[in-house]
């Protein structure tokens, strides 16, 4: 059971452990705010639906002087993760056949000083726009969506990551989410979008690019 109560500025968190022993989080309600990607109201937003339900979203978009087919290849490119995402330190597993739509793969990631293994399944595969990958494990559930889109002379590379850490354990999920997680995972996503951008914009691979 989750309860929120909310006033101007402060969300008080109360969870149970099966009914038996409680969890008390007191939060400023800005930050659950911002970490809930709402805008409205503390006083109207704090609602167990919000609370339970909502995931924390990161939203990254960037524009790379490359054509829009160059970005695909490299984002579909799994086996090249490492190259760009800052958080990907090995592929460890890739599913045989051409990656698609059913493609699962297995990688060691690192954020903050914990290192874990993932497993991800390619759930939609639309080339060359929109790629979404998800991950159903007990410490973290994930969904990432990638876009590519013409952008001027170049490609608008969107990445959006909506995540839950600890969905067994809301309470203490919500905390490692709002206290560590988030602000590390967007710091390094952010990275990792520039580092897609230097890769294809050092390669030459300009709108002309086929």
């Amino acid at each position: 059971m989750v309860i929120a109560v909310a006033r101007a500025e402060w969300v008080l968190i109360v969870g149970s452990w099966y009914d038996r022993s409680a969890i008390f989080i007191l939060l400023p309600s800005s930050h659950v705010a911002s970490l809930c990607d709402v805008d409205q109201h503390p006083k109207t937003v704090f609602s167990r639906k919000v609370i339970v339900g909502a995931m924390p979203r990161i939203y990254i978009t960037e524009h790379i002087q490359a054509s829009p087919q160059a970005v695909w290849d490299l984002l579909s490119d799994i086996r090249r993760g490492p190259e760009w995402l800052t958080v990907m330190l090995e592929v460890l597993n890739v599913s045989e056949g051409p990656i698609g739509k059913g493609t699962t793969y297995r990688e060691l990631s690192k954020v903050g000083p914990s290192k874990s293994e993932t497993e991800w399944t390619i759930t939609e595969f639309n080339p060359p726009t929109v790629q979404v990958h998800e991950s159903r494990g007990k410490e973290l559930q994930a969904v990432i969506t990638v876009r590519v889109e013409p952008d001027g002379e170049g490609a608008r590379f969107t990445h959006q990551t909506e995540y839950k850490m600890m969905p067994g354990f809301r309470p203490l999920g919500w905390l490692l989410e709002t206290v560590f997680a988030h602000r590390m995972m967007k710091k390094e996503l952010t990275q990792s979008v520039k580092n897609a951008k230097q890769i294809l914009e050092a390669s030459g691979s300009g709108p002309d690019h086929e």
